[in-house]
């Protein structure tokens, strides 16, 4: 009921539910042009409250279900996220108009390697402000998401992070990875059903201010969706290139897949805010957009594995296939909404 409730708070709240049967929807509408579509390593799940302020920088984060197929999937999902986003912040279709046109933008900047720009746009700074000023209120936040386990449910997660520790640890000693509190969580919403488990080890002393969160979380299993083909290894990838351009001084666990499982297992960092649609103006969104359209393209570049080299910029930036997306962006806005409106009148009794 819980779940529902958050659900049913906006269309975007369902959108952010629903990425697999929405990727299964994009691949089907262009089900007669797949065959001339690029073929990229997705982020499975962009849209607007993905892009994330971090001691690792900025841009878009949660690869969970990072997988390869047609780059339309992505970027449809992107550009209908704006549109709800939009209308959730009370503008007209040109503010969806407008935001999806710089997300546009900033793709095809990102497909040619620029980078995010230096400054950061006025929201992002407002994120920064919002870095947790002590460890102690960042551990504790975590251990409040942490729903208490069975002494049988415990057991696999101890031995996950003993596999994790084996794997990555380094020249940490045995007693870095000493867990002193653990349980499930149901952070997220889009992953609210995804099994997640989050740890708080000793780190690197006694003292509390050390204590390091791990979260061990399961990939989506995307390999019922026609068009894409299944990354277990995507989240951890790309969490990992995120790692290795970090600043210095930036000091975390590696992140990893662990081997035979459908786990990965990665640190929680203290200073990481993501946005939201409600602390967002009109000209924030516009600027989101061109900052989650550089930041994709990007990611578009990387080669996926198993497959030929990425395509070139120019490929990836077909501007029939942009204006293509606008539309069905559009139209997929549309029956969100329409879904939504059926989903409260179904739980809630809110006539549509």
């Amino acid at each position: 009921p819980a779940l529902a409730t958050r659900i049913a708070a906006s269309p975007h709240a369902l959108f952010r539910f629903v990425a697999l049967p929405f990727a299964h929807a994009v691949c089907r509408r262009f089900a007669d042009r797949l065959d001339r579509l690029p073929v990229v390593e997705l982020h499975g799940d962009p849209h607007v409250e993905q892009y994330a302020v971090s001691a690792l920088g900025r841009g878009l984060t949660d690869f969970d279900d990072a997988s390869v197929g047609p780059s339309v999937v992505d970027l449809t999902r992107m550009a209908t996220s704006l549109r709800l986003a939009a209308r959730e912040l009370g503008g007209a279709d040109a503010l969806g108009d407008e935001a999806v046109a710089a997300f546009f933008a900033g793709y095809l900047e990102g497909v040619r390697g620029a980078p995010l720009p230096a400054a950061l746009p006025p929201f992002a700074a407002r994120l920064v402000s919002r870095f947790p000023r002590d460890r102690a209120g960042f551990l504790d936040g975590a251990s409040k998401a942490m729903v208490p386990l069975r002494a049988e449910q415990e057991q696999p997660v101890r031995d996950d992070l003993a596999r994790y520790a084996a794997l990555a640890g380094g020249e940490r000693p045995a007693s870095f990875f000493g867990i002193k509190a653990l349980g499930r969580t149901r952070v997220g919403l889009g992953s609210a059903l995804t099994d997640k488990y989050l740890l708080r080890i000793e780190g690197r002393g006694p003292e509390a201010g050390d204590d390091v969160v791990v979260e061990i979380k399961a990939v989506a299993q995307v390999g019922v969706v026609g068009c894409l083909r299944g990354l277990p290894e995507g989240a951890a990838d790309a969490r990992a290139r995120q790692e290795a351009s970090a600043p210095s001084g930036v000091d975390l666990l590696p992140s990893r897949l662990l081997p035979a499982s459908r786990y990965w297992v990665n640190e929680w960092m203290a200073s990481y805010v993501e946005a939201r649609i409600r602390d967002l103006g009109p000209r924030d969104l516009v600027d989101l957009g061109r900052e989650l359209g550089l930041d994709l393209g990007r990611e578009h570049l990387v080669d996926p594995p198993g497959e030929e080299p990425a395509p070139a910029p120019a490929a990836l930036a077909d501007g029939v296939t942009l204006e293509a997306v606008s539309l069905e962006s559009r139209a997929l806005a549309r029956e969100t909404v329409a879904s939504w409106e059926r989903f409260r009148a179904h739980h809630h009794g809110v006539t549509p």
